[in-house]
């Protein structure tokens, strides 16, 4: 069965299980809604009489393409090729039907329809297919390397290489009579078939058989998406579900070349599989509630269970198990408004993962070296290897914020943000890292406090200003700050139209810490290397329009970084006191003024210089070391002198604008 078949038997139940829930919409529609022969009858007629407004398009032609050269970089997304093109628009619009559908095709492998309905808003139909063909350059190889590598390339395909790309769904929703609840469901499906070419290399150090390579690779790859759910308002509450599965098929099969490169016996030659594309499966489940959106208490909860399966089934490494991934997520908030001035509000985030790895992988290719100690992931049994546990993940987020307004002129804010974070299964940075064993745990706790206040003394004036501070137990790189300050300041200023600026300053502190080690020969010891940075942005900017038309904006920036660093500048100095304290300072002034003239509705004209003044000093004091089995001695005179840079830059602009986005420009750089 060919893969448009199988694509077809999906996609057809879907729209004969819409067409037959097309069938029971009346019965939808009177579940519930009784007829009366009141007032409401009367109106009901009258609006049943209302005339339905009908239309219908159609459109014919035929497409003349002829590449010159290779078109693939002028047209990556055009179908290469001459033919009959066309299109439709058709449609009924009443009170009760709404019925439109439209069509647009160029070719086989370029179209797009869709046909939407909706029936007194009882039931809702959406359904829409469509492809596109892209393109794909052809990549050339390196000239073969004499004595390094030899190269070999498969000749393109006779209209090159491309990818027909292909999306179709369906989306249905329906309402139970005049019940509160919803029924959604829905699927989608993507597919990519094609040619397109495949890179690699049969590579080990200095051996004669090295090569680079570059094949044809057949694609022939679809994911589909199925999803059903419900919604419905029950009193205080509102509740939804929602149920998805996404399904990913690689149907081409593996590709796999001669391998001649043995890895200095660690592998044996070959047809073998590579760049293998396995299958994989995810599904989640999703439940909210949401409370009535009224009440100075409002509150929503949200719970996604989601699981990722990898099939095992592809290529020549086959693991013992299916990989997998669930992920808990869980979401909560709740606000209280007491009164209109204050508002209060906690939030909740949590997200699991769980990763279950298999414990080896086999390959009949692996060759296992034949040595009385297996090191690393090697195991006695040939052709299998240890595979590391997966890395384990929880982080809990807790946000607490308050919000205070005694006026139209100012507010206040106050956040606090917990982070609990903890991984397990983590690979140890000093141990083997071909050892599975060598794994250990982390956990890390993040606070940040916020304070924000926002003024408006004046018309047309306003002011920002935030303070944030931050700290952390472990943190995530070495760089990163254990302590963290921050300030901003903002203001504003705009008099009707004619004249206004802005101003604004943010500074910086933080505070980090690093290790280093000094090995064998000399005096084995581990040092702590403490870190500050600081770190300054000034900037204002003044615009005025002395004539209609006509706006002038001159604006200047100061930024400045500053970091204070011990350095170890090496591992085997044997002086009792080897590290250095350096400072790094980074500082620039940038200034600007542009002219922006609107000589009409749709044209623009433009004007601009800026400069731009740097500087950047890595101080290093000068101090003397003596280094382990080295003669004479090491210095670090001259590095303050090598590391100096002062840059100038200058640019101009002059460009013009049409409102119809063409526009042409002129810059240049002194």
């Amino acid at each position: 069965m060919s893969s448009r078949s199988r694509q077809t038997m999906l996609f057809a139940p879907l729209v004969v299980c819409s067409g037959l829930m097309l069938l029971t919409l009346p019965a939808l529609a009177s579940d519930g809604a009784a007829p009366d022969v009141g007032v409401e009858n009367h109106e009901a007629q009258a609006e049943s009489e209302t005339e339905a407004y009908r239309f219908a398009h159609l459109q014919a032609g035929y497409q003349f393409l002829t590449p010159d050269g290779p078109g693939a970089a002028a047209a990556p997304y055009t179908r290469l090729k001459s033919g009959l093109a066309g299109g439709f628009s058709a449609g009924t619009l009443d009170s009760c039907l709404k019925l439109s559908g439209e069509g647009l095709i160029l070719h086989e492998d370029d179209y797009r329809a869709n046909l939407f309905l909706d029936y007194g808003g009882y039931y809702r139909l959406h359904l829409e297919t469509e492809a596109f063909w892209h393109n794909l350059l052809t990549e050339q190889l390196p000239r073969s390397a004499t004595g390094q590598y030899a190269t070999t390339q498969s000749p393109a395909p006779a209209d090159g290489y491309g990818m027909r790309i292909g999306i179709s769904q369906v989306e249905n929703r329906i309402k139970l009579g005049n019940n509160p609840v919803h029924i959604n469901l829905g699927y989608w499906e993507l597919s990519r078939r094609g040619t397109d070419q495949l890179r690699f290399a049969d590579y080990y150090f200095s051996d004669p058989q090295n090569r680079i390579v570059s094949i044809n690779r057949q694609v022939n790859q679809v994911t589909r998406e199925g999803s059903a759910g419900a919604d419905a308002h029950l009193g205080f509450f509102d509740v939804a579900y929602g149920f998805r599965i996404r399904e990913f098929s690689n149907q081409a099969p593996d590709t796999r070349y001669p391998f001649a490169v043995t890895g200095n016996g660690a592998l044996v030659p070959g047809t073998q599989a590579t760049n293998v594309v396995s299958d994989s499966r995810v599904t989640s489940h999703t439940v909210r509630v949401y409370t009535d959106m009224s009440g100075g208490l409002v509150g929503t909860a949200a719970y996604v269970l989601t699981q990722r399966e990898n099939d095992a089934d592809r290529g020549d490494a086959r693991p013992s198990s299916k990989p997998t991934q669930t992920l808990h997520s869980v979401a909560g908030d709740l606000t209280y408004t007491p009164f209109k001035e204050l508002s209060l509000a906690l939030k909740y985030r949590r997200q699991e993962s769980q990763r279950e790895t298999p414990a080896t992988i086999s390959s009949s290719y692996s060759q296992i070296p034949s040595t009385t100690t297996l090191p690393g992931v090697y195991t006695s049994t040939s052709g299998v290897l240890l595979v590391r546990p997966g890395i384990d993940t929880t982080k809990d987020t807790f946000t607490l914020s308050g919000m205070y307004r005694p006026s139209q002129q100012v507010t206040y804010r106050l956040e606090y943000r917990a982070v609990l974070e903890s991984r397990d299964n983590v690979p140890n940075s000093d141990l083997s890292p071909g050892d599975p064993a060598a794994i250990h745990n982390e956990y890390r706790q993040t606070h940040t406090g916020l304070a924000n206040v926002a003024w408006r003394p004046l018309p047309g004036f306003k002011m920002n200003a935030t303070y944030t501070y931050k700290t952390a137990d472990n943190p995530e790189w070495k760089t990163s700050a254990s302590e963290s300050h921050k300030g901003e300041l903002f203001a504003t200023y705009a008099k009707s139209g004619v004249w206004g600026g802005t101003a604004s300053f943010i500074t910086t502190f933080e505070q980090s810490e690093s290790s280093a080690s000094t090995v064998a020969p000399a005096p084995v010891a581990s040092y702590t290397l403490p870190r500050e940075n600081r770190s300054y942005s000034a900037n204002a900017s003044l615009w005025f329009t002395p004539v209609e038309r006509l706006t002038i904006t001159a604006n200047y920036s100061y930024l400045e970084t500053v970091t204070d660093q011990s350095m170890l500048f090496s591992n085997i100095i044997v002086d009792p006191d080897p590290l250095v304290a350096t400072t790094y300072r980074s500082t620039a002034h940038v200034y600007g003024i542009d002219a922006v003239y609107a000589v009409a509705e749709p044209l623009d004209l433009s004007f601009g210089i800026q400069q731009v003044r740097s500087a950047a000093r890595f101080d290093v004091p000068v101090r003397v070391f003596t280094l382990a089995n080295v003669t004479g001695s090491f210095d670090t005179s001259g590095i303050t002198s090598l590391t100096r840079l002062d840059t100038v830059e200058t640019g101009v602009t002059a460009r013009a604008r049409l409102a119809h986005q063409q526009a042409c420009g002129l810059f240049d750089e002194l």
